[in-house]
């Protein structure tokens, strides 16, 4: 018997946790990073840690149960199966130490698990699972188990119309020859003409089916679980190098102007690229899932004894073997993949009833929706990238005009006073508006003079003082700035 892989954990309940800790994990990194950047007196700086922390621990939860749900394969072989990948990677056992054994799928808390006991009494959780398609994953294999194990053996009645053997009985294999020997005695037998023509008919219809041959011979040849884990974690370092710009880019940004938008477009575009990387991801799990269903309700049943010809896995009639891994039966129609040998289900996949082209069809349908959803979500991502950059360039501005006012640039000095106080590039400050503000009046600005007059009348950020005002306000008038003169007037009223 050739090795068969069939997954295990497909691996979608380990990419969904993996999702959502790279949603909370990373982010809540950033946060609590953020939160130490800050300034003490900023008032979001406890409720970023605090938030920080708590998706930090939950992304560590989520990332640990991710490790245990990560995708593995059941292998086949002649002997016994072993498991790839997972985290009963390396296991392998005998087929007679589980002749005995039971396999079955039940309830276990919030999903299922599939556990195998052996024949002395070890009992083995190989799987558990709580998405909906690891269920039927774990429930499929089970009963592919249950099968190859003779738990539940598949009773076919013989065709009457089968061509056997005259001498001992044994069903022929169907060829377009006129004579066959018979693989159990030896015996010639000669072939019915109606068989001939049969199999003539039935290799030409197996011709016309190329293109959903090679679709099959892909699955069949996609990597192993292991790759399926290797994508993932691809997907989760891709996404956590974009959680690390959008940190690089709050500190560009400065705790000063880091506002609630700033920060909301930050996290929109993490949790968008995460959202694409993971569908993305999601796109090797379709071919994985499509593969379960092609192994354990398409295959072939395989030959009874070494040199047999396989059988049709509806009716279990010899299958005409030739250069195409798509065999259809010459007896009852039903195509059949051939070098599977996995004994097909006692319960067969009704949903995809004898059709091998519309599971094709709907793992391809799956393929392009995961595909769409990624490009949307790299677009949203650039979208807001163009947003977030935007928002650097005007703290850069901001940071450039902040450092002519160091450099004793009175005008930058007022300019910056002013984006303190009506919050503009920067968070609002009034007090900040303030300094920046003094610092432009005693360089003479007759605006800056006259602004910090107001402050001091009103006590805008500053306590009030009538007399400082006073001050500045005939600073400010014998500078030129005449709205100033009639505002001192009126102070004196």
């Amino acid at each position: 018997m050739p090795t068969v892989r069939l997954p295990l954990h497909i691996g979608v309940d380990a990419l969904w946790r993996a999702a959502w800790a790279s949603a909370l994990l990373l982010p809540g990194a950033v946060l609590v990073a953020t939160s130490v950047h800050l300034d003490a007196a900023h008032q979001a700086r406890i409720v970023l840690g605090v938030i920080g922390a708590v998706a930090l621990c939950i992304g560590i939860a989520l990332i640990v149960y991710a490790w245990s749900a990560r995708a593995s394969d059941a292998v086949f072989g002649a002997d016994g199966m072993g498991i790839e990948g997972g985290r009963h990677g390396g296991t392998t056992l005998r087929w007679e130490e589980i002749a005995a054994a039971r396999i079955h799928a039940d309830a276990a808390g919030f999903g299922h698990q599939l556990k195998l006991t052996t024949r002395t009494g070890q009992t083995l959780v190989l799987a558990d699972a709580v998405d909906a398609t690891e269920i039927a994953s774990l429930e499929s294999l089970g009963q592919t188990l249950k099968a190859r194990l003779g738990e539940e053996p598949e009773p076919l009645p013989r065709r009457a119309d089968l061509a056997c053997c005259a001498r001992c009985g044994a069903p022929l294999p169907p060829t377009d020859q006129q004579s066959i020997s018979c693989i159990a005695c030896g015996a010639p037998n000669p072939v019915d003409p109606r068989i001939r023509e049969r199999v003539t008919m039935q290799m030409a219809a197996d011709r016309t089916q190329q293109a959903t041959a090679l679709r099959i011979e892909r699955l069949l040849r996609q990597p192993g679980a292991n790759m399926a884990s290797v994508t993932l974690a691809l997907a989760a370092l891709v996404s956590a190098l974009v959680w690390a710009a959008v940190a690089a880019a709050f500190w560009i940004v400065g705790s000063d102007a880091l506002d609630a938008f700033a920060i909301g477009v930050g996290f929109f575009n993490g949790w968008v690229f995460t959202f694409a990387m993971f569908s993305f991801a999601r796109i090797a799990l379709a071919r994985r899932r499509a593969l379960l269903l092609l192994s354990t309700t398409f295959g072939a049943r395989p030959p009874v004894k070494p040199g047999d010809a396989p059988g049709c896995r509806q009716c279990g009639a010899p299958l005409p073997v030739g250069g195409s891994v798509l065999v259809g039966c010459i007896y009852c129609g039903t195509q059949s993949v051939l070098g599977i040998n996995v004994r097909p289900l006692l319960r067969r996949v009704q949903q995809h009833g004898h059709s091998i082209e519309k599971l094709l069809g709907e793992q391809a349908a799956e393929r392009s929706s995961w595909i769409k959803l990624g490009l949307i979500g790299v677009l949203a991502t650039g979208i807001g990238a163009l947003v977030l950059m935007a928002q650097i360039v005007v703290a850069q501005e901001f940071a450039e005009e902040r450092a002519s006012c160091e450099r004793g640039v009175v005008k930058a000095c007022a300019d910056v006073g002013l984006s303190y106080y009506v919050g503009s590039s920067v968070r609002e400050d009034k007090a900040a508006a303030f300094r920046y503000r003094k610092r432009a009046c005693d360089g003479d600005h007759a605006e800056a003079c006259r602004d910090i007059a107001f402050q001091l009348e009103l006590g805008i950020g500053v306590p009030k003082d009538r007399e400082q005002a006073k001050a500045h306000y005939e600073k400010a008038c014998r500078l030129g700035f005449a709205k100033a003169c009639d505002e001192r007037k009126e102070l004196d009223e």
